[in-house]
């Protein structure tokens, strides 16, 4: 569901950008001076926005399938794209015409023909030999660890293109900028003789040699560490390492001559396992050097990768035979079932009627209770009504209401059954808990959330929530919702998600009480790696399973337009207004150690707070409609 809507979001991205250049084309086709450079290099971003948005519609239509209203967005999105690109074409035919220059139709209607990237647009319509394809411009948000190589791409790229004028290069140098650096040269206007003014200013605030030093040292002390015996961590870790040593080495320094120092502060980042091999790898009687722990590291995740590679292969075979033989055991069953049910004539066990006891009148006059202790009296098996060893395993199907080991005729409603607080049937036939769970003391727990309406006010208050990856039993990410509530003593995750990351399961007998001390009991708990998308924040958490969290959060949708948040920030949530379910709950011991001391206040409104999730939204928030009040309990 998440990869669906962020699918969404960047294909409404490229809508929009298609919608600006139809505009685009539209006034200049009624101006009369007109840049011919200018639009043909609009008309090669718009190609490249087509490329990406066709990529993005196949996926969404692989998740969703193909509908009737699928059609209808694609047909509508194709009218638009060849309608102004057919309108572009004349434009720019009529003014190579204009100019006396020579073109061919062929070569107006063929993006290749028409360079776009810093190639010489003077000759753009001459003759090529061969033809490249566009350069990818490199893109700078203000981060000092990527300038030298932002700068070395730029520099070759553009400013030292001799068939650019500054104008071009300015066209260029603004749309590769983005956050701090952006904001660097946003007051000098887009003219050709401030395009030196404005490339010197960034030299002059970035190209700190001494500053740059400190980046990538601090970036090798901050590297994160490798938790598990992983490929993926191992690799990633030796990448960026390897990263900052070649920026290192190439503002002058010599990480390699740092001896002790580098390689303790890389064998701390280190697993215990990795951390074992490369003590009995390492050299005995004198300090390694940081060449070999380096190629250490490129072995061991090649070693991992090949590891890991044929124990998937082999765990597909294993899974392969497995179904067959389960295939098999179940078409023997079944065959037997029928062996079973196809003899003799039926009688009931409770009136000794001529009819099964699933059909009793009798029987199925008596309430939950009575029927409970009626099948208790005949010593039958709860699951599939009939008498067989208590050692046999019945294969008879579950209940329907609830999936758990009775029969449906037996399952208990705490809402209309008199049977007390009890869940399930085995509770009350057995009076006792399995062998296998861990008791515990029942817990007072402020797992819920509260949110009221006033008619007068109509204000509503908005709880904070935030995007994360959370890893499954093979270690990969997957996206998840969750809640961060400084009222609760314990975390939570929905059973759905529990059973989705394939989380292994231990048995507890937990009673979590709510508002109005309302119980749930919890029968599972799981624990699951938790790691930020915005920062190097990764943490172990233990949590308690429940079939529900809360309903959709928020409960109606907001507009995150009128909240005014700056462009600049990343939102632990991109999509807090829209309402979605919760996946997981963070309680209060980690809340606070998640918040930093960077908060933004806004007028009569919500409070934006920086966390290692991102910036969460939180707080109250006016309302242009009126609800009545509800609670939302764990």
């Amino acid at each position: 569901m998440a990869e669906q809507v962020q699918l969404s979001i960047r294909r409404g991205q490229f809508k929009g950008q298609l919608s600006r250049f139809v505009l685009f084309v539209e006034r200049k086709s009624g101006e009369e001076n007109i840049d011919t450079s200018q639009i043909i290099l609009r008309r090669d971003k718009i190609l490249e926005v087509w490329q990406d948005y066709e990529s993005v519609q196949a996926e969404i239509e692989e998740l969703t399938g193909i509908t009737e209203e699928m059609e209808k967005y694609r047909e509508e999105m194709e009218n638009i794209y060849f309608g102004v690109l057919a309108e572009c074409d004349k434009l720019i035919k009529k003014l190579c015409s204009s100019d006396n220059i020579s073109i061919n139709d062929s070569s107006v209607q063929n993006i290749q023909s028409i360079p776009t990237k810093p190639n010489n647009i003077n000759s753009q319509f001459g003759s090529s030999i061969i033809k490249l394809p566009p350069i990818d411009l490199p893109k700078f948000s203000g981060d000092y660890s990527e300038w030298q190589s932002y700068y070395d791409m730029f520099s070759t790229a553009i400013n030292e293109n001799n068939n650019l004028n500054n104008m071009q290069k300015f066209f260029y140098l603004r749309p590769s900028l983005s956050g701090e650096a952006a904001k660097v040269i946003q007051c000098l206007p887009t003219t050709s003789d401030k395009y030196t003014i404005a490339w010197q200013t960034l030299k002059e605030r970035y190209s700190n040699t001494k500053l740059l030093v400190q980046v990538h040292t601090k970036s090798l002390f901050d590297l994160s560490p490798i938790y598990h015996e992983s490929a993926e961590e191992t690799r990633c870790f030796h990448d960026t390492l390897v990263g900052h040593i070649k920026a290192l080495e190439n503002l002058g320094q010599k990480p390699d001559l740092w001896g002790s120092l580098i390689i303790h502060l890389i064998t701390s980042k280190l697993d215990v396992q990795s951390l074992r091999s490369w003590e009995i790898e390492s050299p005995r009687s004198e300090v390694a050097t940081l060449n070999n722990i380096i190629v250490f590291l490129e072995s061991r995740f090649r070693m991992l990768e090949a590891i890991e590679s044929s124990s998937k292969l082999q765990s597909n075979n294993n899974i392969r035979s497995f179904s067959k033989k389960n295939f098999i055991q179940k078409r023997s069953d079944r065959k037997i079932n029928v062996l079973f049910t196809s003899g003799g004539s039926v009688t009931c066990y409770y009136c000794k009627q001529s009819h099964t006891i699933y059909r009793c009148p009798s029987f199925l006059k008596l309430t939950v209770n009575e029927r409970i202790n009626k099948i208790k009296q005949l010593n039958h098996c709860i699951i599939c009504l009939r008498a067989h060893a208590d050692e046999q395993i019945c294969k008879a199907r579950r209940c329907a209401k609830c999936g758990r080991g009775h029969n449906s005729l037996l399952h208990v409603n705490s809402k209309t059954d008199n049977v007390g607080n009890s869940d399930n049937v085995e509770s009350i036939i057995d009076n006792k808990v399995p062998d296998n769970t861990t008791l515990q003391q029942p817990i007072l727990t402020n797992a819920h959330t509260y949110q009221r309406n006033y008619n007068s006010s109509r204000r509503s208050v908005l709880l904070a929530t935030a995007v994360v990856h959370a890893y499954n039993n093979k270690n990969e990410p997957v996206v998840c919702r969750v809640l961060l509530d400084s009222g609760s003593q314990n975390n939570f995750i929905t059973e759905s998600m529990a059973h989705y990351l394939k989380l292994k399961r231990k048995n507890v007998a937990y009673s979590v009480f709510g508002i109005n001390e309302s119980p749930n009991n919890v029968k599972h708990q799981v624990s699951a790696i938790i790691k930020s998308r915005v920062s190097d924040f990764k943490t172990n958490l233990n949590f308690l399973t429940l079939p529900k969290l809360t309903s959709l959060l928020p409960q109606s949708g907001i507009d995150a337009r009128e909240l005014k948040i700056p462009s600049d920030i990343i939102l632990a949530d991109p999509l807090f207004g829209t309402p979605q379910r919760i996946d997981m709950l963070i309680e209060a011991e980690i809340f606070f150690d998640l918040m930093y001391s960077d908060q933004i206040k806004t007028v009569d409104g919500p409070v934006i707070q920086k966390t290692e999730f991102g910036w969460i939204v939180s707080g109250p928030i006016s309302a242009s409609f009126t609800t009545s009040m509800f609670a939302t309990t764990v």
